[in-house]
């Protein structure tokens, strides 16, 4: 059979295949929501059309799939042509993710330098047209523990009110006020957590708009703050 393979209305591969069973999950997805339709033509000149749904986002993985990081070093100061490491306050850092479903990811993280011990645990999942990244994290240091929050909604519309690509994110975070990272060397954190939203657009004519807006909550007698931003941009030739 002749079997054409269409993503989001575009002609994405042409293949000439015998009878059998075929995995047809191998497809390069753009990051959303997108539309898939198999038109399949048999050599009796038969059509059947197979049409199904689909959600990208490059911070899954597969099933089973994993990316990982670990490292162990020392801090280290570098004058004069030389490097002078601190071989008192050797630390290790690690960040694993972890693919459980199509759907869902999940990671694990950690770092210590022997003072300062931080652990942390988060997932993307990805449903509703959008993508869900949510974070904890609880760190000690000076017998102090405290912990930290972050939650990220993304979604992303192939077509909306004649536009096109329309992506629409929102984030807020918590910071505790005695949270340590590493190489911090006291937990002073001026900042309670913020929140923030940003739409983003291809116009007519090659621009490309966005708008966006954040505001920061104090603590400690720090005043709180906002700010809103929005940008157009359109390359002509090289330039932008």
């Amino acid at each position: 059979s002749l079997v054409q393979v269409y993503l989001n209305g575009a002609l994405l591969r042409t293949l000439r295949l015998r009878a059998g069973r075929y995995d047809v999950r191998d497809f390069a997805f753009y990051d959303g929501a997108n539309e898939i339709e198999i038109v399949i033509e048999d050599d009796a000149g038969r059509t059947e059309r197979l049409s199904f749904s689909a959600f990208s986002d490059k911070a899954l993985l597969s099933p089973g799939l994993s990316e990982f990081t670990y490292a162990i070093g020392a801090p280290f100061d570098r004058a004069r042509g030389e490097t002078d490491y601190d071989l008192e306050r050797f630390n290790a850092s690690f960040r694993h993710r972890f693919g459980l479903t199509s759907r869902l990811t999940g990671a694990l993280d950690g770092q210590s330098d022997g003072e300062v011990h931080q652990l942390g645990a988060g997932f993307v999942f990805a449903g509703l047209g959008g993508a869900l990244e949510r974070h904890a994290a609880a760190s000690q240091s000076d017998g102090l523990w405290d912990g930290a929050v972050e939650a990220a909604y993304e979604i992303r519309l192939e077509r909306f009110l004649g536009l096109e690509e329309l992506r629409f994110d929102i984030a807020g975070d918590y910071i505790g006020p005695a949270f340590t990272r590493l190489g911090d060397f006291s937990a002073d954190n001026l900042i309670a957590g913020s929140t923030s939203a940003r739409l983003s657009a291809p116009l007519p004519g090659g621009v490309y708009a966005s708008a966006g807006a954040r505001y920061e909550f104090g603590r400690r007698g720090r005043a709180d703050s906002w700010g809103a931003n929005a940008t157009l941009s359109r390359p002509f030739g090289p330039v932008t």
